[in-house]
């Protein structure tokens, strides 16, 4: 997926969903980690190699650099139906 909204067909996005996050990623407790809470959503209205939608997040580092995340927009629904499924709504 590109950020023209355009695909080359050879990107399969994946999730890796930890419905429980407690203790997900050991691995952070041997690395710098930075924690954002600010960023960017956008939707690509046919980011697919199938013409569907796909949602990009950006996330703008305090030194500059960007991260781009981008996945279908069917499979973050399934993800978060999934979330919401075990914890309901944020009330």
């Amino acid at each position: 997926m590109r950020m023209d909204g355009s695909n080359d067909g050879g990107v399969r996005p994946t999730i890796g969903l930890h419905l429980d996050g407690t203790g997900a990623w050991p691995d952070l407790a041997l690395r710098e980690a930075k924690i954002v809470t600010d960023f960017e959503l956008a939707v690509l209205p046919r980011g697919t190699a199938q013409g569907r939608p796909s949602v990009v997040l950006r996330v703008n580092l305090d030194d500059g650099q960007v991260v781009i995340v981008q996945t279908s927009l069917r499979l973050l629904t399934q993800a978060l139906a999934a979330v919401h499924a075990r914890y309901g709504d944020d009330d």
